[in-house]
């Protein structure tokens, strides 16, 4: 899958100064933005070191509704905080990842089975006769045209972990992706050497 730098441009997301860029694929399947935060607290290249790295599944009821059924939007927020934050990293949000992959009306047929009782990923079982139907090869191609080396990874779900692998990459630590773990980071990564 090849994998070309489209159109870019520099913005401001959460007051921090972002390289946002679009990445065109061989196949149009699905799309990702992709945001870069370099600055001084990095070495030469954003490979220079452990990146953080965030790769993050878009929900448009969480995100932009603000429904507050999951935690999407603390996530997303928290992710560009720290990255922001410490000056280097990396945020790839991968588009039409609504409802783990079913869209936004399999999401919005889960809510009353999570209501009583059912987990997440047996009410999108139930409806839709698989739990998650995500992809992340755009991500580990992502992550290949990057040329990281070796990152600290902001994800609690595995199929992440392994799309990280696949492109080749060390996963030097991973973390829940929320305020407590994030600030625990923050205070780690925050006072290492440029």
């Amino acid at each position: 899958m090849n994998t070309a730098v489209g159109p870019r441009a520099l913005c401001n997301l959460r007051s921090f100064e972002f390289d946002l860029w679009y990445p065109l694929f061989d196949e149009s399947e699905t799309e990702c933005v992709v945001a870069i935060r370099h600055t001084g607290a990095c070495s030469e290249s954003p490979t220079g070191h452990s990146t953080v790295l965030r790769i993050h599944s878009s929900c448009v009821l969480g995100e932009s509704l603000l429904v507050g059924r999951c935690d999407c939007r603390r996530q997303l927020d928290a992710s560009i905080d720290l990255i922001g934050s410490i000056g280097c990293g990396v945020l790839i949000y991968i588009l039409r990842h609504d409802g783990r992959g079913h869209g936004i009306g399999a999401q919005l047929e889960s809510f009353p089975l999570m209501d009583s009782g059912l987990t997440a990923s047996e009410a999108y079982d139930r409806i839709r006769g698989s739990a998650d139907v995500r992809s992340y090869r755009w991500a580990t191609a992502i992550i290949r045209k990057l040329g990281l080396k070796e990152v600290f990874l902001l994800t609690q779900n595995q199929e992440k972990v392994e799309a990280v692998l696949m492109a080749g990459v060390e996963i030097i630590g991973t973390s829940p992706c929320d305020i407590e773990h994030i600030q625990s980071i923050r205070h780690q990564l925050g006072s290492r050497p440029a």
